[in-house]
């Protein structure tokens, strides 16, 4: 849930993700890739994609810090 303070971030960064950043969302967070990792819950981050691409709930910031982690992992940990 975005806070006063900064809901126009959020808002701009929600939009983001379910408009030009959407096919990275949907790249970096794919079932596949989640699976092969291991730390995170396919099911459950697909249900967050669905919920916020649908408009259902707003998942901004938690989907930013999955995609995040993620293409840290890839660059970091994978280049080992």
């Amino acid at each position: 849930m975005c806070g006063i303070a900064n809901r126009v971030s959020c808002y701009r960064w929600g939009t983001w993700l379910r408009g030009p950043l959407q096919d990275l969302l949907y790249e970096v967070l794919s079932p596949t890739r989640l699976s092969r990792r291991g730390w995170f819950n396919p099911t459950v981050v697909g249900r967050l994609l669905h919920e916020h691409v649908s408009r259902q709930r707003v998942h901004t910031h938690q989907l930013w810090a999955l995609v995040m982690f993620e293409l840290w992992a890839q660059t970091i940990l994978d280049s080992r």
